[in-house]
């Protein structure tokens, strides 16, 4: 998989628990396909999101995080709620993502603070895969 490489860390890492450091992958902008009025817009490559990680995607200024959780595909904002982290190279542990700069975590599904000083949701948008690409609207968020 090319651009996505472990990162070096201070903390354990085991099975579960997985830190890498990617380059963001940036959309080409263009509109996929409407849909009921929907704008669906590609954010990067389904391949490029291996099980159990995340990567950073960017599309027209926005910045996302998109997770792949045993084959199912996620995408939140980038931005920890808290503070200045990027989620996207935050810790993966089973459904929950772990803020690399104070370690509030979210459940990656819903986008809800799980664990203090994270208190606020994520954003989080609903994900289609359409010819091998991860689909959003970014117009349709929810939290």
């Amino acid at each position: 998989m090319t651009g996505v490489s472990p990162s070096p860390t201070d903390r354990p890492v085991d099975s579960l628990r997985r830190r890498i450091r990617t380059h963001p992958r940036k959309s080409s902008g263009r509109i996929f396909r409407m849909k009921k009025g929907r704008q669906i817009i590609p954010i990067c490559d389904l391949s490029q999101v291996a099980p159990g990680c995340a990567v950073r995607a960017e599309s027209d200024g926005c910045a996302y995080a998109v997770f792949n959780l045993d084959g199912t595909v996620y995408v939140t904002q980038d931005e920890c709620t808290h503070g200045p982290g990027a989620l996207s190279e935050g810790y993966v542990l089973d459904d929950e993502v772990e803020c690399p700069f104070h370690q509030g975590r979210f459940h990656i599904p819903s986008g809800q603070a799980t664990c203090a000083p994270a208190t606020d949701p994520l954003k989080t948008w609903k994900v289609e895969i359409v010819d091998g690409k991860i689909c959003i609207d970014p117009a349709e968020h929810e939290g």
